[in-house]
């Protein structure tokens, strides 16, 4: 049988239609994910974008129109110069969201909650319902969930980076890119330190879990004073220490070279421990961390594995991210002071404020013998 040109014509549409309805369905799922991944769009982009040119160019005059824009919209008092000039939402989101990629805690499964006020009351639940066994016919003991409350109090922390104008006006990268990655791996390495080896004597404002007096701990056998003296009946000890409760979605965190000392490790089967390619130690996941106690830092009576369920760990974050141009005045930057104005450059300051607490019982901090 014949076809016409018609009749191709008729049939080529028909084709076309069919292909375009399979491949729209396919890529549907894929289009989605893409804007998941880009939550800045439109009008919204153009004002990050704008802010993020501002701060790297110095522009005082844009940073304090759209700070007012902001207030204006949020309905927030104070001023710039009181503090600072407020981060558009839309590019707190994209820092929230490029956080967890850089830091360590958040990564192992911290719970994050936006607070309001500086002062939060967080709810921890100190025994649960039970239940029993009961004859017919025979009263049934009541109980009931007990709740506690932890005191989440935010601190302000700030940070200093230096920028020549050169570079400003010649950068070729995103200033949207650059500048929510660097406040991201800024705040995440903030939030590590703080929350796993913070010391209040080294002027955190909380001791990190490692260091809490709170935490239980395992201590090597007398003589074992280094690091290198680790062995798979510490690691087993380090578990055993964490309630049953918890321990199911517990990990390991410990610094990149320490698993030099885990690799040859085996269990009573010829097996080896630590597992590089699921990322896994004994059976559950482990985290390095470069602020965690290294090979250099191994002295005595030091603890430098910890193994917990980081769910028991909230970090509440007053939503408010602010900059602060700094055009005259001195800033150090890696132990030498810069004049800003003598050398033609200028200082951005990030002020945010966030606190953290934690339920000690949920982690077990392994450490060397005193001698």
């Amino acid at each position: 049988m014949a076809f016409e040109e018609k009749d191709l014509t008729v049939i080529t549409e028909a084709v076309s239609a069919a292909v375009k309805d399979v491949v729209t369905e396919a890529v549907k799922p894929i289009m989605e994910t893409a804007k998941k991944e880009v939550p800045i769009e439109g009008d919204n982009r153009k004002l990050a974008v704008e802010y993020a040119k501002a701060v790297l160019a110095g522009d005082t005059a844009t940073l304090k129109r759209i700070d007012t824009e902001i207030r204006e919209k949020q309905i927030l008092a104070g001023t710039a110069s009181a503090g600072g000039y407020l981060v558009p939402e839309d590019l707190r989101a994209e820092i929230w969201r490029i956080i967890p990629k850089y830091g360590v805690v958040r990564k192992a499964g911290a719970r994050v909650l936006p607070v309001k006020t500086i002062t939060t009351k967080v709810p921890t639940l100190g025994s649960a319902v039970s239940m029993s066994w009961v004859d017919e016919n025979t009263a049934i003991t009541a109980t009931h969930p007990v709740f506690a409350e932890k005191t989440l109090t935010a601190k302000k922390i700030a940070g200093i980076s230096v920028w020549s104008r050169e570079f400003a006006a010649s950068a070729v990268v995103d200033p949207l890119d650059l500048l929510s990655t660097l406040y991201a791996e800024a705040w995440a390495k903030a939030e590590d330190q703080t929350i796993l080896v913070g010391k209040t004597a080294d002027g955190y404002p909380w001791d990190g879990i490692l260091y809490n007096s709170n935490t239980p701990t395992v201590t090597m056998s007398s003589g074992k004073t280094s690091f290198s003296d680790v062995t798979l009946d510490n690691l087993y000890d380090l578990i055993d220490k964490v309630p049953a409760e918890v321990e199911d979605g517990s990990v390991f965190i410990l610094h990149k070279n320490i698993l030099t000392y885990l690799r040859k490790l085996k269990d009573n089967e010829g097996r080896y421990i630590l597992n590089p390619q699921n990322k896994t130690l004994l059976g559950y996941p482990y985290f390095t961390s470069s602020v965690m106690p290294s090979a250099s830092d191994s002295a005595a009576n030091t603890p430098f594995i910890l193994f917990g369920n980081f769910n028991y760990v909230q970090i509440g974050v007053l939503q408010e991210m602010a900059t602060d141009l700094l055009k005259e005045g001195t800033v150090n930057v890696g132990g030498t002071d810069i004049s800003l104005a003598q050398k033609d450059m200028f200082g951005v300051r990030v002020v945010g404020m966030w606190g953290w607490v934690f339920l000690p019982n949920a982690f077990a901090a392994l450490k060397t013998a005193a001698s």
